[in-house]
């Protein structure tokens, strides 16, 4: 049983997000998820379901079946969702398209030039060491050796001293180390090649039509053929995994000089194969096996399950710059997990406790959570059943992936959701429309206004804004409000400068406009000084303070300017007497 009534003695300084593998996702699972459904008709949780009480109990007075332990004291137990084919991970999709559009198919190397990606790592690596300037020193050196070839001795010894040193992987990146190589690392990506610097292949265009899903076109005839006289060959990367329709090209024959098209079935991954020849002409003609593999991957939708395997062979062959790559985005924190952080296999499940449904009266509403997360057990089920199902077409298989991909998308991020298919021509017919009900997903439940990484506390917005409130604080008295600290660097209290606190006011004016306590001006009859930002000269002031011209009588003056003082105007403190408006709105009535 959780000590409940045991004092903190620890205090959280920050908090990370991170990528859980799937054994780590299974390790923290207490049961696999397999039902779509929520309740039985007696209104029962269903075995296997999301509300199955091996992850908590969901009636008040229910043991929970994992702990044993009521509601209250149950911490809650995940599950998990093993999903039929791999997705992409929405919230890298954006930085995956970028890798494989920059990654060629033929020999899986980045299609830039070796000395760029030498570059790039030499750059990441002096700034895990904690070298900016030196990395910023090597782009230098290398435009000045690109345009001055006798200058380039000097960056060539740096790379070679960097290549036989460790391996540069920090526990703890630091924000400014981590703005520097995402802003290296993006130069890098930036530059687009259309044909390979090292095999000197020429690959299609990635695109992705929706958020989700990537699509390769842009390959002519010409260019297919060009890469077949070059000897560019493709590997057996793309195998087709939707269905008994897809098959793989290098069944057919093995031969690379002909193949009699009568013979050989074409290969075909979700609608590709349809080149818009006659039946008459292929049976005479004698194509390369390569073109016709070439021309059949390269028109279509491009499968999670073929990117996985071309980034599994990118991280193969380009393990420097791939593990850098990963320690970036995984910011030091974590194990690595590679090419797998793009995709996921299996969806953790959070405990009913923490998407429990809302009952009133006679109606019960669904969290959020749970909606979205029926959605995508039933995607997973529609999907596997036509695996299973012969008689599916991988049209329809591929569809049912896209329904699945959306569904996820839902979940993470509500914003990015494919919004329709029109795209594809046979996937007119299930077009989906923009929806203003969508639940909200889980970047939307960080996001939004409510949240509770907004800076609020106890009813206080504790980042630009503060009020009291009628629940208690135990930081603040009856008596007292909260003000941030943005405020209390700009909002003065003026005191007039006595024996008694000559010396708290001399050390606010050394402190300046910036550091708590401090002040912002220096007030005497003359005028009104604003304090200098060099603190040589504030010092200068702050010893002027008990020299005060109303310390010591002068003959001649008036009463008012003889016994008159100086004023700081010092920041907020506790303890000071303000005068706000009541704000009726913030009341409980």
């Amino acid at each position: 049983m959780a000590q409940i009534t045991e004092g903190a003695t620890d205090s959280v300084d920050a908090v990370w997000f991170n990528f859980m593998t799937t054994e780590e996702v299974r390790k923290h699972s207490v049961l696999k998820l397999t039902n779509a459904n929520l309740l039985d008709f007696m209104n029962r949780p269903m075995p296997g379901g999301l509300y199955d009480p091996v992850l908590g109990p969901l009636e008040d007075r229910t043991p929970c079946k994992s702990c044993g332990l009521l509601k209250l004291h149950c911490p809650g137990h995940c599950g998990h969702i093993d999903l039929v084919s791999p997705i992409y991970n929405p919230l890298l999709f954006n930085f995956l398209h970028t890798l494989v559009q920059r990654t060629c198919f033929f020999c899986y190397h980045f299609r830039a030039e070796r000395t760029e990606v030498e570059r790039c790592i030499s750059q990441l690596k002096l700034i895990g060491k904690g070298d900016i300037v030196g990395a910023k020193r090597l782009d230098t050196d290398s435009k000045d050796s690109s345009s001055h070839p006798e200058n380039s001795e000097g960056c060539q010894k740096l790379g070679s001293r960097l290549h036989e040193s460790e391996a540069v992987n920090p526990k703890e990146w630091t924000s400014l180390q981590l703005t520097e190589a995402m802003s290296v690392l993006n130069k890098f990506l930036k530059v687009k090649y259309k044909r390979c610097k090292n095999c000197d292949a020429k690959n299609p265009a990635i695109t992705k039509p929706t958020f989700g899903w990537f699509h390769t076109s842009g390959m002519s005839g010409s260019q297919m053929r060009e890469n077949v006289i070059r000897g560019c060959k493709m590997a057996d990367t793309f195998s087709g995994e939707v269905g008994s329709d897809i098959e793989d090209a290098n069944d057919a024959s093995s031969s690379e000089e002909g193949v009699d098209i009568k013979k050989t079935k074409t290969p075909e991954i979700g609608f590709k194969g349809a080149d818009g020849t006659s039946a008459k002409a292929r049976k005479k003609a004698k194509v390369p096996l390569e073109f016709l593999k070439q021309k059949n991957l390269f028109s279509g939708p491009l499968l999670p399950s073929e990117v996985k395997k071309v980034m599994k062979l990118l991280w193969e062959n380009e393990i420097e710059l791939c593990s850098l790559i990963n320690c970036i985005q995984q910011q030091g924190f974590g194990e690595k997990v590679g090419f797998s952080m793009f995709f996921l296999e299996t969806v953790l499940v959070p405990p009913i406790k923490f998407r429990a449904p809302t009952k009133g009266g006679d109606s019960v509403m669904e969290h959020p959570q749970t909606v979205l997360l029926s959605k995508v057990l039933q995607a997973n089920i529609s999907l596997g059943n036509a695996y299973n199902n012969d008689l599916q077409s991988s049209k329809v298989i591929v569809r049912l992936w896209m329904d699945l991909q959306q569904s996820i998308n839902l979940l993470f991020d509500s914003k990015t959701a494919m919004s329709k298919y029109s795209f594809f021509p046979f996937l007119r017919v299930h077009c989906v429309g923009q929806r203003r009900d969508v639940s909200p997903g889980i970047c939307q439940l960080l996001e939004r206004k409510e949240g509770m990484f907004r800076q609020k506390m106890m009813g206080k917005r504790v980042n630009f804004a503060c009020r009291s409130v009628i629940s208690p604080d135990p930081y603040l008295a009856v008596n007292e409000i909260g003000i941030p600290p943005y405020f209390a660097l700009r909002l003065t209290y003026p005191e007039r400068v006595t024996p008694w606190n000559v010396v708290k006011l001399r050390e606010a004016i050394i402190n300046g406009s910036e550091i708590h306590p401090g002040a912002t001006h220096y007030v005497d009859k003359l005028s009104t000084q604003r304090l200098p930002p060099n603190r040589k000269a504030r010092i200068s002031i702050s010893r002027k303070l008990p020299s005060s011209r109303g310390a010591i009588t002068q003959p001649g003056k008036n009463f008012d300017y003889e016994f008159e003082g100086k004023i700081v105007l010092r920041h907020l403190q506790d303890g000071d007497v303000v005068l706000v408006n009541r704000q009726e709105f913030c009341l409980v009535r």
